[in-house]
Order: structure tokens, then sequence, then C-alpha cells
């Protein structure tokens, strides 16, 4: 069952989520902002959800936050994804490694 609630958007809000959508720099977070959209217009999550590629539950949860935190809630948080195995510290090991190596590369 879907949520009725609506998002009703000021000129300003609805430009800025344009901007966002048209000129994001990540592309989920365009998608977010293109979610947000739809749903003003009233469409229906499940259609949302069909067309940016995401599950009903993480569009309501964009909602959500556009509602709390506004455009900045859709925004990616720090500290997201895998963590890097190597640093750039490690340029200088991993390259004698290679040139001792060079041959496995395995070692």
């Amino acid at each position: 069952m879907e949520q009725k609630k609506k998002i009703i958007l000021s000129s300003e809000e609805r430009t800025a989520l344009e901007k966002a959508y048209r000129f994001g720099s990540c592309h989920r977070f365009r998608m977010r902002c293109k979610a947000v959209l739809m749903k003003a217009d009233n469409v229906k999550v499940s259609t949302i959800s069909e067309f940016v590629g995401y599950g009903k539950l993480a569009v309501y949860d964009w909602l959500r936050r556009y509602r709390r935190d506004g455009l900045d809630g859709l925004r990616e948080k720090g500290g997201r994804g895998v963590k890097p195995l190597m640093d750039l510290s490690d340029t200088a090991a991993v390259k004698e490694a290679v040139r001792k190596h060079r041959l496995s590369i395995k070692t």
C-alpha cells in the first residue's frame, strides 16, 4: 500500500531540484532529485521506482529525507562504499614489489 503524502514544492525548490537533476555530479543524486520531482507531480511511488531503477522502499526513504533535510538530504553521505585497500603511502612499496617480481604479480 502506497503512502499518500504529497510533496508541494515552491518555485525555488522546484528550480533547485531541476538544476540538481540536470547538473548533479552523481547519478544516484540525480535519480533522487528526479524521484522527488515526480512525486511532486503526483506520480505513484511504484512508477517512480520503475523509472529510477530502485525499490519502492528506497524511494520512500528519499522522500522522507527530502521532507526532513531538503536537497541536502538527497546528497551522498561520507563514509559510504568500499574502503580502499591501499593509500598513496603504499605506492613506493607496490612499485618495488612489481620491480622485484615482474613475472609474478601475485607476489
